[in-house]
């Protein structure tokens, strides 16, 4: 009778709820919505430091007594100005960022007066809440006393983000709608899972939730098209940034942005010419899905730049993390870091990551300093290591960088008399060429073991590549320091043996005189190598 009586309140309570549920999303309009997702922990929950209300306050406009205040992109121009004095921000990059601040306000819902926008707090609440505190990776989820519950049927939900990303700071083209697309109503979904009445014992069915967020969309959304420039722009802000030891809101670290230089403009620059064949203001929606593939850790870098944006007021002693502030290093770190290590789209990326020096050649006085045991003895665990070789193009001044990533050092030999074992330095899963163009060649093989990686007690010339010892790879003169750069000319020929895919390239390799593709791409003198550890903060 106790089982009859319990399993009849369970059907009744469960009924009950559906109705709840069926009823506000019955009734949802984008306003109620938007209102709703205002009154969430991810917009609500804030790190003492920070006050979204005297933020918006100090840069806010009005326009008379008993009017709303509002901000607009003048704002957000007036907020860089106070809170990054001395560092310049071009139209185009308060263009950019006014962009995505307002797409995200009026997130999951599109806005076309983006150029003469208003945000009232709420929705200037929002914006922050979702990019500087990263609230916008907790979309879809619900918080209770019990933990987080997300809807039963997410997936993908990096790449969503990702494109999410790059069409906040796309140009809206025309008056005409396009149809929405399924990211779109993904994004839709989400908000609405994470503003519905949720039942942690009775989840919500997501059919009955789809069909509303295409109800919400009318069918149609403004056509998004993401120009060169723009994403350019995000890029350089990106490298531009630099971090400090000093955190806040639960270990977000405070930074600031250097001044634009010919190095940042020219990595950045590199990195949005790779993306498509044929040069075009517009970017072809082919090339923007590789962008989204390629900078795989741009998500993260976004809500740095964010945070880096509202931070709290920063103490001027706090310490620099990474390189001094004149070494090239710097800059590079930052363009490698948003592909590096790259995402294999299975699983959602759980952690940060954070670059370690091991060793740097130009601290260096030895000779043989491109021994490869002088090179990555330094790295004692098998963690995974990324190797920057620094130069200039053997027949001109042109600077040249090349890396590499790795899963780390193998130590699968007896101990000799010098007390250390056998090791291999193990084959890279990334190859890739920065300067002068962009080229990433990853792993597709078979997992990579002890047995076809490169031993470190070569002290001649050695190969960093195919463990084969094919054409897609790097050969390495510790004598003359010289390196020659090989890539296949059939990028594909290799993977029919399980070998190196290539991900993306801004050259056709090198075309002799006589006009045919060659497979060597180019040689370069070695002026510096440096070796990070990877590690996951």
């Amino acid at each position: 009778m106790g089982a009859i009586l319990g399993n009849t309140i369970d059907q009744f309570v469960s009924r009950s709820q559906r109705k709840r549920v069926e009823s506000y999303l019955q009734v949802a309009t984008a306003d109620s919505v938007l209102e709703d997702l205002s009154n969430t922990t991810i917009i609500r929950d804030l790190p003492a430091t920070i006050s979204p209300q005297a933020i918006f306050d100090a840069s806010c406009i009005r326009d008379g007594p008993g009017e709303n205040p509002y901000w607009t992109k003048e704002s957000l121009k007036n907020h860089l100005a106070k809170a990054h004095p001395g560092t310049p921000f071009p139209d185009k990059a308060i263009d950019v960022l006014w962009s995505s601040f307002y797409f995200h306000a009026y997130h999951p819902f599109p806005r076309v007066d983006v150029e003469h926008g208003k945000l009232e707090f709420p929705a200037f609440q929002r914006a922050l809440g979702l990019l500087a505190l990263q609230g916008a990776g907790r979309l879809g989820s619900v918080e209770n006393g019990f933990g987080t519950h997300w809807r039963p049927d997410r997936s993908h939900t990096h790449r969503l983000h990702q494109t999410r990303i790059l069409r906040s700071i796309s140009c809206i083209n025309g008056s005409k709608s396009v149809a929405s697309d399924q990211c779109m109503l993904d994004d839709v979904v989400d908000v609405l899972f994470t503003t519905h009445p949720f039942s942690m014992k009775y989840p919500t069915d997501p059919a009955l939730v789809k069909p509303v967020a295409e109800r919400l969309l009318g069918g149609g959304v403004p056509n998004y098209q993401l120009s060169a420039e723009g994403l350019q722009t995000l890029i350089s802000l990106v490298v531009r940034m630099r971090h400090c030891d000093l955190t806040w809101g639960g270990g977000i670290h405070c930074g600031f942005f250097e001044e634009a230089s010919p190095l940042t403009e020219d990595l950045s620059r590199t990195l949005v010419q790779s993306l498509q064949n044929v040069q075009a203001d517009i970017l072809h929606p082919d090339a923007v899905l590789r962008a989204s593939r390629i900078l795989s850790n741009i998500e993260s870098r976004f809500h740095e730049l964010w945070a880096t944006i509202f931070q709290p007021q920063m103490p001027k002693s706090s310490p620099i993390l990474g390189p001094a502030l004149e070494d090239p290093l710097s800059s590079i770190l930052r363009t490698v870091s948003l592909f590096i290590p790259a995402w294999d789209g299975d699983e959602e990326p759980e952690q940060g990551k954070a670059f370690q020096s091991l060793y740097d050649s130009s601290n260096c006085e030895s000779s043989h300093d491109l021994d490869l045991t002088h090179l990555f003895g330094h790295n004692t665990q098998d963690e995974p290591i990324l190797v920057l070789f620094l130069g200039n193009q053997v027949c001109s001044p042109a600077p040249v960088v090349v890396g590499t990533f790795s899963t780390g050092i193998h130590n699968d030999g007896p101990v000799n008399q010098k007390g250390s074992s056998s090791s291999k330095l193990a084959t890279p899963e990334i190859i890739f060429l920065l300067q002068p163009s962009l080229s990433i060649l990853q792993w597709e093989g078979p997992k990579i073991t002890p047995a076809s990686s490169t031993r470190l007690d070569s002290t001649e010339s050695y190969w960093i590549g195919h463990p084969s010892g094919s054409n897609i790879g790097m050969r390495i003169d510790p004598t003359t320091k010289q390196a020659t750069v090989y890539q296949s000319a059939a990028p594909a020929a290799d993977l029919s043996l399980g070998g190196y895919k290539q991900m993306i390239s801004g050259h056709d390799g090198v075309r002799p005189d006589d006009g045919h593709t060659s497979d060597q791409v180019m040689s370069f003198i070695i002026n510096r190598i440096a070796v990070y550890g990877v590690t996951a903060v």
